[in-house]
């Protein structure tokens, strides 16, 4: 329940100082971390994809329901496997929400963090795992 907080971290000889920069809970990962891109973070708000100004703590949109699924960004493009398995495709822009696509995965609850390599994506879960041709 504690959300998202920007620290600045400043050097002073061989110590460091940390100034909050802003902190709210309108960012409250649970089961992933959030990514950035442009000065944007990206990140399941309580399982609805949110992105926030990185500078401010601004939220310039909040929409889509993934669960505590997971994220990975490529290019300018969010990679989001749900909680339930599914794949999707987002584009990572603080203009709007803009889901691409959304796909069936693997089935079952999926909370493991996928990997992408030369195009192939890897998802998993306890039960099955799957490669996906996301080129």
């Amino acid at each position: 329940g504690k959300g998202a907080a920007a620290i600045e971290l400043t050097a002073d000889g061989d110590r460091l100082h940390a100034t909050t920069i802003w902190q709210h809970t309108r960012m409250k990962n649970k089961l992933s971390s959030s990514v950035l891109r442009d000065g944007f973070v990206y990140g399941l708000d309580e399982g609805i994809l949110a992105c926030v100004e990185a500078a401010t703590g601004r939220v310039a949109w909040k929409n889509g329901r993934y669960g505590h699924g997971q994220i990975l960004l490529a290019g300018d493009r969010l990679l989001i496997t749900t909680e339930t398995g599914e794949l999707a495709l987002v584009h990572a822009t603080p203009e709007r929400f803009e889901e691409l696509a959304r796909v069936p995965g693997i089935e079952g609850r999926t909370w493991n963090v996928p990997a992408l390599e030369n195009g192939i994506l890897l998802v998993r879960n306890a039960r099955e795992m799957a490669a996906f041709d996301v080129r």
